[in-house]
Protein backbone atom coordinates (compact mmCIF):
# COMPACT_ATOMS: atom_id res chain seq x y z
CA UNK A 1 0.00 0.00 0.00
CA UNK A 2 1.34 3.44 -0.95
CA UNK A 3 1.98 5.73 2.02
CA UNK A 4 0.19 9.06 2.20
CA UNK A 5 1.49 12.31 3.65
CA UNK A 6 -0.15 15.67 4.24
CA UNK A 7 1.16 18.95 2.87
CA UNK A 8 0.13 22.57 2.61
CA UNK A 9 1.39 25.85 1.22
CA UNK A 10 2.77 28.44 3.66
CA UNK A 11 0.38 31.03 2.23
CA UNK A 12 -2.75 31.17 0.10
CA UNK A 13 -2.95 29.51 -3.28
CA UNK A 14 -3.47 31.59 -6.41
CA UNK A 15 -5.70 29.25 -8.37
CA UNK A 16 -9.21 29.24 -9.79
CA UNK A 17 -9.43 25.45 -9.60
CA UNK A 18 -11.50 24.27 -6.63
CA UNK A 19 -9.58 22.08 -4.21
CA UNK A 20 -8.38 21.66 -0.63
CA UNK A 21 -6.01 24.61 -0.10
CA UNK A 22 -6.72 28.08 1.23
CA UNK A 23 -6.81 30.61 -1.57
CA UNK A 24 -7.33 34.30 -2.24
CA UNK A 25 -10.31 33.59 -4.51
CA UNK A 26 -13.95 34.03 -3.64
CA UNK A 27 -16.38 31.35 -4.66
CA UNK A 28 -18.25 28.32 -3.45
CA UNK A 29 -16.35 27.68 -0.25
CA UNK A 30 -17.60 27.43 3.32
CA UNK A 31 -15.31 30.01 4.96
CA UNK A 32 -16.92 33.45 5.28
CA UNK A 33 -14.77 36.15 3.74
CA UNK A 34 -16.73 39.43 3.85
CA UNK A 35 -19.98 41.18 2.96
CA UNK A 36 -20.27 42.70 -0.50
CA UNK A 37 -23.00 44.67 -2.20
CA UNK A 38 -25.66 42.71 -4.04
CA UNK A 39 -24.89 44.86 -7.07
CA UNK A 40 -21.21 43.88 -6.94
CA UNK A 41 -22.01 40.21 -6.40
CA UNK A 42 -25.52 39.55 -7.75
CA UNK A 43 -26.24 36.24 -6.02
CA UNK A 44 -29.51 36.50 -4.07
CA UNK A 45 -29.00 33.00 -2.66
CA UNK A 46 -26.40 34.48 -0.32
CA UNK A 47 -28.38 37.51 0.70
CA UNK A 48 -27.74 38.42 4.34
CA UNK A 49 -31.02 39.95 5.52
CA UNK A 50 -29.74 40.84 8.98
CA UNK A 51 -26.69 42.72 7.64
CA UNK A 52 -28.88 44.49 5.08
CA UNK A 53 -31.39 45.65 7.71
CA UNK A 54 -28.59 47.03 9.87
CA UNK A 55 -27.19 49.16 7.03
CA UNK A 56 -28.28 52.82 7.46
CA UNK A 57 -27.74 53.33 3.73
CA UNK A 58 -30.33 50.59 3.12
CA UNK A 59 -28.13 48.60 0.76
CA UNK A 60 -28.58 44.91 0.14
CA UNK A 61 -25.61 42.82 1.25
CA UNK A 62 -24.62 39.28 0.34
CA UNK A 63 -22.11 36.96 1.95
CA UNK A 64 -18.90 36.29 0.04
CA UNK A 65 -17.06 33.06 0.82
CA UNK A 66 -13.46 32.04 0.35
CA UNK A 67 -12.99 29.28 -2.17
CA UNK A 68 -10.50 26.54 -1.47
CA UNK A 69 -8.22 25.79 -4.40
CA UNK A 70 -6.26 23.00 -6.05
CA UNK A 71 -2.57 23.44 -6.84
CA UNK A 72 -0.04 21.72 -9.09
CA UNK A 73 2.43 19.49 -7.24
CA UNK A 74 5.66 18.65 -9.09
CA UNK A 75 8.49 16.36 -8.03
CA UNK A 76 11.85 17.26 -9.58
CA UNK A 77 13.93 14.09 -9.35
CA UNK A 78 17.73 13.87 -9.36
CA UNK A 79 18.76 10.97 -11.63
CA UNK A 80 22.52 11.50 -11.43
CA UNK A 81 25.02 8.75 -10.65
CA UNK A 82 25.30 9.55 -6.95
CA UNK A 83 21.64 8.60 -6.46
CA UNK A 84 22.63 4.94 -6.90
CA UNK A 85 24.27 4.89 -3.45
CA UNK A 86 23.14 1.97 -1.31
CA UNK A 87 24.09 1.93 2.37
CA UNK A 88 21.70 0.97 5.12
CA UNK A 89 19.00 2.10 2.69
CA UNK A 90 18.96 2.38 -1.10
CA UNK A 91 18.92 6.04 -2.18
CA UNK A 92 17.14 5.39 -5.47
CA UNK A 93 14.49 3.30 -3.71
CA UNK A 94 13.92 6.04 -1.13
CA UNK A 95 13.48 8.59 -3.93
CA UNK A 96 11.06 6.28 -5.74
CA UNK A 97 9.03 5.74 -2.55
CA UNK A 98 8.77 9.51 -2.14
CA UNK A 99 7.56 10.01 -5.72
CA UNK A 100 4.92 7.28 -5.33
CA UNK A 101 3.72 8.83 -2.07
CA UNK A 102 3.68 12.36 -3.51
CA UNK A 103 1.59 11.27 -6.50
CA UNK A 104 -0.85 9.37 -4.27
CA UNK A 105 -1.08 12.21 -1.73
CA UNK A 106 -1.71 14.78 -4.48
CA UNK A 107 -4.54 12.69 -5.91
CA UNK A 108 -6.07 12.35 -2.45
CA UNK A 109 -5.94 16.14 -2.03
CA UNK A 110 -7.50 16.73 -5.44
CA UNK A 111 -4.28 18.25 -6.80
CA UNK A 112 -2.58 17.57 -10.12
CA UNK A 113 0.85 15.91 -10.11
CA UNK A 114 3.85 16.23 -12.40
CA UNK A 115 7.32 14.69 -12.57
CA UNK A 116 10.56 16.06 -14.04
CA UNK A 117 13.89 14.19 -13.97
CA UNK A 118 17.36 15.61 -14.48
CA UNK A 119 21.05 14.79 -14.35
CA UNK A 120 23.51 16.62 -16.60
CA UNK A 121 20.49 17.45 -18.76
CA UNK A 122 16.73 17.40 -18.56
CA UNK A 123 15.57 13.78 -18.84
CA UNK A 124 12.84 13.37 -21.45
CA UNK A 125 12.27 9.79 -20.28
CA UNK A 126 11.29 11.09 -16.84
CA UNK A 127 8.89 13.88 -17.68
CA UNK A 128 5.18 13.89 -16.95
CA UNK A 129 3.18 17.11 -17.38
CA UNK A 130 0.97 18.18 -14.51
CA UNK A 131 -2.32 16.26 -14.48
CA UNK A 132 -4.15 13.48 -12.64
CA UNK A 133 -1.93 10.55 -13.63
CA UNK A 134 -0.93 8.09 -10.92
CA UNK A 135 -0.72 5.18 -13.37
CA UNK A 136 1.69 7.11 -15.60
CA UNK A 137 3.97 7.77 -12.60
CA UNK A 138 4.15 4.05 -11.86
CA UNK A 139 5.06 3.34 -15.49
CA UNK A 140 7.88 5.92 -15.61
CA UNK A 141 9.43 4.79 -12.32
CA UNK A 142 9.28 1.15 -13.42
CA UNK A 143 11.05 2.05 -16.65
CA UNK A 144 13.77 3.95 -14.76
CA UNK A 145 14.27 1.00 -12.43
CA UNK A 146 14.54 -1.54 -15.25
CA UNK A 147 16.66 0.63 -17.57
CA UNK A 148 18.70 3.02 -15.43
CA UNK A 149 20.63 5.53 -17.53
CA UNK A 150 22.45 7.78 -15.11
CA UNK A 151 25.03 10.43 -15.89
CA UNK A 152 27.24 12.55 -13.70
CA UNK A 153 26.25 16.19 -13.37
CA UNK A 154 23.30 18.33 -12.32
CA UNK A 155 23.15 21.13 -14.90
CA UNK A 156 19.80 19.76 -16.07
CA UNK A 157 18.17 21.32 -13.01
CA UNK A 158 18.61 24.73 -14.63
CA UNK A 159 16.44 23.58 -17.57
CA UNK A 160 13.58 22.51 -15.30
CA UNK A 161 11.93 25.95 -14.72
CA UNK A 162 10.85 26.14 -18.37
CA UNK A 163 8.95 22.86 -17.91
CA UNK A 164 7.10 23.80 -14.73
CA UNK A 165 3.47 24.98 -14.80
CA UNK A 166 2.84 28.71 -14.91
CA UNK A 167 0.33 28.40 -12.10
CA UNK A 168 2.00 28.71 -8.70
CA UNK A 169 2.33 25.43 -6.85
CA UNK A 170 4.43 23.14 -4.68
CA UNK A 171 7.75 21.85 -6.04
CA UNK A 172 9.74 19.04 -4.42
CA UNK A 173 13.41 18.73 -5.45
CA UNK A 174 14.48 15.20 -4.48
CA UNK A 175 18.24 14.65 -4.32
CA UNK A 176 21.22 13.84 -2.11
CA UNK A 177 22.44 17.38 -2.91
CA UNK A 178 26.04 16.28 -3.35
CA UNK A 179 26.60 19.09 -5.83
CA UNK A 180 27.30 22.82 -5.70
CA UNK A 181 24.57 24.71 -3.88
CA UNK A 182 24.99 27.53 -6.39
CA UNK A 183 23.03 25.33 -8.83
CA UNK A 184 20.15 25.09 -6.36
CA UNK A 185 20.35 28.83 -5.73
CA UNK A 186 20.02 29.55 -9.45
CA UNK A 187 17.02 27.24 -9.63
CA UNK A 188 15.31 28.90 -6.67
CA UNK A 189 15.88 32.33 -8.21
CA UNK A 190 14.24 31.13 -11.44
CA UNK A 191 10.99 29.91 -9.82
CA UNK A 192 9.85 32.71 -7.45
CA UNK A 193 6.15 31.98 -7.95
CA UNK A 194 6.47 28.41 -6.61
CA UNK A 195 7.04 27.12 -3.09
CA UNK A 196 10.08 24.84 -3.36
CA UNK A 197 10.94 22.16 -0.80
CA UNK A 198 14.35 20.48 -1.21
CA UNK A 199 13.98 16.83 -0.14
CA UNK A 200 17.41 15.73 1.09
CA UNK A 201 18.07 11.97 1.17
CA UNK A 202 20.64 10.98 3.77
CA UNK A 203 21.99 7.60 4.91
CA UNK A 204 23.98 7.27 8.12
CA UNK A 205 26.46 4.92 6.47
CA UNK A 206 27.62 7.84 4.29
CA UNK A 207 29.43 9.35 7.25
CA UNK A 208 29.49 6.73 10.02
CA UNK A 209 30.76 3.46 8.51
CA UNK A 210 34.25 4.61 7.58
CA UNK A 211 37.40 2.80 8.74
CA UNK A 212 39.01 4.65 11.61
CA UNK A 213 42.69 3.97 10.86
CA UNK A 214 45.02 2.99 8.03
CA UNK A 215 44.52 2.72 4.29
CA UNK A 216 41.09 2.75 2.64
CA UNK A 217 39.98 2.70 -0.98
CA UNK A 218 37.48 5.46 -1.71
CA UNK A 219 35.36 5.92 -4.81
CA UNK A 220 33.49 9.02 -5.95
CA UNK A 221 30.08 7.60 -6.78
CA UNK A 222 29.32 10.50 -9.13
CA UNK A 223 32.46 10.37 -11.28
CA UNK A 224 33.56 6.80 -10.56
CA UNK A 225 37.07 8.01 -9.66
CA UNK A 226 38.92 5.81 -7.12
CA UNK A 227 41.50 7.06 -4.64
CA UNK A 228 43.64 5.38 -2.02
CA UNK A 229 43.25 7.21 1.29
CA UNK A 230 45.32 7.22 4.45
CA UNK A 231 43.05 7.72 7.45
CA UNK A 232 44.45 9.26 10.62
CA UNK A 233 43.00 9.71 14.07
CA UNK A 234 41.78 13.19 13.14
CA UNK A 235 39.57 11.61 10.46
CA UNK A 236 37.22 10.01 13.01
CA UNK A 237 34.75 12.88 13.17
CA UNK A 238 35.58 14.49 9.81
CA UNK A 239 32.82 12.91 7.67
CA UNK A 240 30.04 13.67 10.16
CA UNK A 241 31.34 17.21 10.64
CA UNK A 242 31.47 17.79 6.88
CA UNK A 243 27.90 16.57 6.45
CA UNK A 244 26.66 18.73 9.32
CA UNK A 245 28.38 21.78 7.84
CA UNK A 246 26.92 21.15 4.39
CA UNK A 247 23.42 20.55 5.73
CA UNK A 248 23.61 23.82 7.64
CA UNK A 249 24.70 25.63 4.47
CA UNK A 250 21.67 24.13 2.73
CA UNK A 251 19.38 25.33 5.53
CA UNK A 252 20.85 28.83 5.33
CA UNK A 253 20.33 28.97 1.56
CA UNK A 254 16.73 27.78 1.86
CA UNK A 255 16.00 30.28 4.61
CA UNK A 256 16.94 33.12 2.28
CA UNK A 257 14.15 31.88 -0.03
CA UNK A 258 11.57 31.44 2.76
CA UNK A 259 11.63 27.66 2.73
CA UNK A 260 13.18 24.76 4.66
CA UNK A 261 14.84 21.56 3.47
CA UNK A 262 13.13 18.29 4.30
CA UNK A 263 15.60 15.63 5.44
CA UNK A 264 14.79 11.96 4.86
CA UNK A 265 17.25 10.07 7.02
CA UNK A 266 17.45 6.29 6.75
CA UNK A 267 14.65 5.73 4.27
CA UNK A 268 11.31 7.27 3.38
CA UNK A 269 8.88 8.24 6.12
CA UNK A 270 5.47 9.71 5.31
CA UNK A 271 5.18 10.91 8.91
CA UNK A 272 8.43 12.88 8.57
CA UNK A 273 7.08 14.61 5.46
CA UNK A 274 3.80 15.52 7.16
CA UNK A 275 5.65 16.79 10.23
CA UNK A 276 7.76 19.07 8.04
CA UNK A 277 4.68 20.88 6.73
CA UNK A 278 3.09 21.29 10.13
CA UNK A 279 5.90 23.18 11.82
CA UNK A 280 8.23 20.50 13.17
CA UNK A 281 11.80 21.19 12.02
CA UNK A 282 13.95 18.35 10.72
Amino acid sequence: MVAEFHYRLPGKAYSQRPGAHQSNMSGGGMLFRRHVSLFAHPDPRRLDVRASLRDPAEQWWVREYQQRAAIPVVTVLDLSSSMTFAGQHDTAATASDFVHAAAWSASRMGDRFGLVGFDARLRDDCYLPVRQQRAAVDSVLEQLRDNPQRQAGHAGLLEVPAWLPRESGLIFVVSDFHWPLTVLQSFLEAVPRHHVVPVVIRDRSEFSDWPTRGFALGQDIESGERRLLWLRRSWDAAPADAYAERDQALRDLCQSFDTRPLFLRDGFSADAVSAHFYGIAA
